[in-house]
């Protein structure tokens, strides 16, 4: 038996953090392409396939933010003894009602649950097994051609790129991006350019009708790590977030990064308010000034490789006893 993997990866007009995640622990993973491993996608639920799978598995790893979701997998994992690494990549406790229910029980029966810092203390009340971990993998370096072709046509300006993978609202009914605020912000600001990589489209159609001199909408799949090592800032104006991936990519090229205070950012981001242009101006204004720093980035797929050698162990044990 070997592993299971469940989680996306990246496809065409649909490129989130959890695709990139888990694409990149796929090929980097030492423990899992020395021993092989199973891939279940979770772009379309086969609930009795899963279950066989999950059956025929060593252990399972889930990657995902969905509590109905972890839940299900949780359950099914724990009747059939099989020990569960669930990987949230999200802020643990924004659900409301039966969804925050489900997460909190899907960390409960999980044999090692995964936040990121700023879900530690919520998730270790619920599962004193509770690990931390960032998501930041490092990508194979690369460049694109359609970016060069971008950044040259902006070679008078300051860059700050950021990114969406949809067009959609918190559980408060707040745009999760904030990429309104961000257009009305930058489109003012001469000196400057938003770069909005907009994976699904949705801003874009949103936007069809306007002409922006200083925010430009790049709605086609790019290399994203290329741009941000291209920019003069990454932006990362959420609502509410998870341990994001473009944060860490920025941090660990040397490319400041601001962003919103809705979680537990690392010490060297500039932060703001969600959704307070004031202080966002005030958060550019303290880059323009100081500068920011770097932060040396451990890749996770160390932490994860010693989490599968560990379980590994333990499933052994556990076929002879």
């Amino acid at each position: 038996m070997v592993p299971l993997i469940i989680g996306r990866i990246p496809e065409v007009n649909n490129i989130g953090g959890v695709g990139i995640f888990v694409s990149r622990l796929l090929v980097s993973s030492k423990y899992l392409n020395s021993i092989g491993y199973t891939f279940y996608s979770t772009k379309k639920w086969q609930l009795l396939k899963l279950i066989r799978v999950i059956y025929q598995s060593s252990f399972v790893h889930f990657n995902g933010s969905n509590p109905a979701a972890m839940f299900f997998v949780a359950l099914v994992c724990k009747v059939l003894d099989k020990e569960l690494i669930l990987s949230i990549h999200s802020e643990v406790g924004i659900s409301k009602g039966v969804l925050k229910r489900l997460e909190e029980y899907a960390i409960k029966l999980a044999h090692a649950p995964v936040v990121g810092i700023g879900s530690e203390a919520v998730a270790k009340a619920l599962n004193s097994r509770t690990e931390t971990s960032s998501a930041f993998i490092p990508p194979i370096q690369s460049d694109d051609l359609f970016v060069d072709s971008v950044l040259k046509s902006l070679s008078n300006k300051k860059i700050f790129c950021t990114n969406a993978n949809a067009f959609n609202f918190d559980s408060f009914g707040r745009e999760i991006y904030g990429i309104t605020c961000l257009v009305d912000y930058f489109e003012n600001q001469g000196d400057y350019t938003l770069v909005v990589v907009d994976s699904s489209g949705a801003y874009t159609s949103y936007y069809e009708s306007k002409n922006f001199s200083n925010v430009v909408f790049i709605d086609r799949d790019i290399d994203f790590c290329y741009l941000i090592q291209n920019s003069f800032c990454f932006v990362r104006f959420t609502s509410t977030d998870g341990d994001a991936v473009s944060v860490m990519e920025s941090l660990s090229y040397g490319v400041p990064v601001i962003a919103t205070d809705c979680v537990l950012r690392p010490d060297t981001c500039i932060l703001c308010k969600y959704g307070d242009t004031l202080s966002l101006r005030a958060a550019i204004e303290t880059l323009e000034r100081d500068g920011s720093m770097t932060l040396d980035v451990v890749s996770a797929s160390i932490f994860y490789d010693k989490l599968y050698e560990k379980l590994s162990k333990s499933t052994s044990k556990n076929l002879y006893t």
